[in-house]
Parts: C-alpha cells; sequence; structure tokens
C-alpha cells in the first residue's frame, strides 16, 4: 500500500513486471464501493456529451436504456456517483427528472449487473495537508 496524496487515501502498487502474475490471482470482478471526485473531473473519454450532460443524454437517445449501458458501461460506472452528488441544476435538470434518471440508470444497471452495484459517493472527509 502507498499513501497518495494525504494519509486517507492509500493505494495497491503493483510494479509493472508482477502486473500480469498480479491479475492472474484476481477472483471475481473488482468492484467500486465508494467514488470521490476532484474539482477537474471529466469522466472516461467517450463520444458523449461533457460529464454534466451525460446523464441527460444516455437517455435522451433512446428509450432502450438496457443498450445504451451496455454501450456505455464504463461511463456509467465511473460517472454514476458524481450524476448521484452532483446538483440537478449543475447538470441542466431539474430535481424531479434529475431523481428520475438516477433511478431509470440504477434499475437498468441492476438488470444488467446484479452482483455489480455502482458505487456511492464517497463521504465529504477532512483532508490534511500534503
Amino acid at each position: 500500500m502507498r499513501t497518495v496524496g494525504n494519509s486517507l487515501h492509500q493505494e495497491l502498487w503493483v510494479p509493472a513486471e508482477e502486473l500480469a502474475t498480479f491479475n492472474q490471482h484476481i477472483q471475481g470482478p473488482v468492484r467500486f464501493t465508494e467514488a470521490w471526485y476532484g474539482p477537474g473531473y471529466l469522466g472516461p473519454d467517450t463520444s458523449l456529451v461533457p460529464l454534466e450532460r451525460q446523464l441527460l443524454a444516455l437517455f435522451e437517445q433512446s428509450s432502450d436504456a438496457l443498450s445504451l449501458l451496455q454501450a456505455n458501461t464504463a461511463v456509467c460506472l465511473f460517472n454514476s456517483a458524481w450524476w448521484s452528488s452532483t446538483p440537478a441544476s449543475a447538470q441542466g435538470l431539474n430535481p424531479s427528472d434529475h431523481l428520475r434518471l438516477l433511478d431509470r440508470l440504477r434499475h437498468a444497471w441492476v438488470t444488467l449487473h446484479p452482483t455489480w452495484p455502482l458505487p456511492v459517493p464517497g463521504a465529504n472527509r477532512q483532508t490534511d495537508p500534503q
């Protein structure tokens, strides 16, 4: 384990030459349980609109949420907690549409990935100075 940034953030570091062996020992899927986003977070590269408009764009493009989630699994996995924790107005949504779209995302995700939960937004934590 290495401390990255401050004492609350620790990561497992695997040297590049040991990565293939390490990966062979992983059993089951890797799960994200919580997510924290810095002020400059943009999300993974995607052909979708910018991050703050993606939740709406995912569901405007088609009524078939399952196929959209299948095509954008990484985007949904990495950004879902950001969409949940960022105010509706910052995403161009009113609060009721925001909740409706998040609910639709969660239901579609559970249908596709019943044993792979979406991460939740991390709690606000005090951080030490670096």
